[in-house]
């Protein structure tokens, strides 16, 4: 089965999916910013989904309601979400975007 939205049928959109930072606690909901990779127009692009464990992340979303942004655009954007993580959650939520930056420059790199 073909679940719909970018997040798991990023291929659909054209996109690749790059990863997730998941600021929730993770009991029975989601709260995750998603960056995915446009490789024919070499972009960014940047969302934000949250609910409980019943509707799927970005079922619901299309191209036109995720935003264009560059590395360090994302980068600023998940640093300032940083500041409103529980402080249970804050060191896990630190590596989850310290990855997810990571990822973002090689698929950077690896896109010229």
């Amino acid at each position: 089965m073909t679940y719909p939205g970018p997040y798991y049928s990023p291929e659909k959109f054209g996109l690749e999916i790059i990863g997730k930072v998941d600021w929730s606690d993770g009991y029975y909901q989601y709260d995750y910013t998603t960056v995915w990779y446009d490789p024919t127009t070499r972009e960014f692009l940047y969302g934000n989904d949250a609910g409980c464990s019943c509707p799927l992340p970005f079922e619901d979303f299309q191209r036109e309601h995720l935003n264009v942004g560059t590395r360090d655009e994302i980068h600023n954007f998940l640093k300032e979400r940083l500041k409103r993580v529980n402080r249970e959650e804050l060191d896990r939520c630190r590596a989850e975007v310290a990855d997810l930056t990571l990822k973002m420059r090689k698929r950077e790199r690896k896109g010229k």
